[in-house]
């Protein structure tokens, strides 16, 4: 018997595609810093008018546009007024935006754990300034925040979507569970989700854009695409993914 002197050849790496005509710009989570935004808008609205002008153009944030940094109030209320004649804009629902709601909805639970998480920074770029009664009379502290965020920006945070698919590709804020279909996933997973969903090396139903985990650098896996890049920290920076046909690239400004 003679043993085969040929290994078998490693697949060439599978192509995941936008909608002919179309490119999209995915930007990761922003956390209330404004002025890392506004230049990173200021990049993309160049690049559609004078690089990519004969195809539309589709923004996607991926969803936790406010807590930690400074702006909050101001980030919620530029990305609620954006209008761009050349972009159309997609917001994905983060777990920061779905525990805001549930806060000025009148969870006192979840306002104490909000401000765990930099809430107390969202609350501030609002106007509230009673927070030092948080130990003594957190009802207060309650009220004067759902007395100060306006009722149009609620509306606008209430109307995020779960995900947001396009071509070969789905866009959502945490993750998605492996072996689910997109249809069954939980928003629960979509907007928390994370060891199960980044240690998975298998498919998804379409390749996974997303957010909420911090990398050092944007980064193209096989099976997902990692876009925060920790605008709030130090040496941080906000992240857009750009996709047109097979193609992929990264463009960031440092906060």
């Amino acid at each position: 018997m003679f043993k085969s002197v040929f290994r078998r050849q490693p697949s060439p790496p599978k192509s995941f595609y936008t909608p002919e005509g179309q490119c999209v710009y995915v930007i990761g989570d922003i956390h209330g810093c404004l002025d890392p935004l506004n230049r990173l808008l200021e990049q993309i609205e160049r690049r559609a008018t004078h690089v990519h002008p004969s195809v539309s153009t589709t923004l996607v944030f991926v969803g936790d546009l406010i807590d930690r940094g400074p702006q909050s109030a101001q980030v919620v209320e530029r990305l609620r007024l954006y209008t761009h004649p050349k972009i159309k804009t997609v917001f994905i629902m983060g777990n920061h935006e779905e525990v805001f709601l549930d806060v000025l909805n009148g969870s006192l639970r979840a306002m104490i754990r909000w401000f765990d998480w930099g809430g107390r920074d969202t609350a501030r770029s609002y106007g509230v300034d009673n927070l030092g009664l948080l130990p003594i009379d957190p009802e207060q502290v309650l009220f004067r925040l759902q007395e100060l965020v306006p009722k149009l920006h609620v509306d606008f945070l209430s109307e995020f979507q779960p995900y947001h698919s396009f071509g070969d590709y789905v866009v959502v804020h945490a993750g998605l569970r492996p072996r689910v279909s997109l249809e069954d996933q939980s928003n629960k997973d979509l907007r928390w989700i994370r060891e199960k969903f980044l240690s998975y090396r298998g498919e998804f139903p379409r390749k996974v854009i997303h957010g909420h985990t911090i990398v050092d650098q944007a980064e193209n896996r096989p099976n997902r695409i990692a876009v925060d890049t920790g605008v709030y920290i130090e040496n941080g920076a906000l992240t857009a993914a750009f996709l047109i046909e097979d193609k992929v690239e990264f463009l960031t400004e440092p906060s």
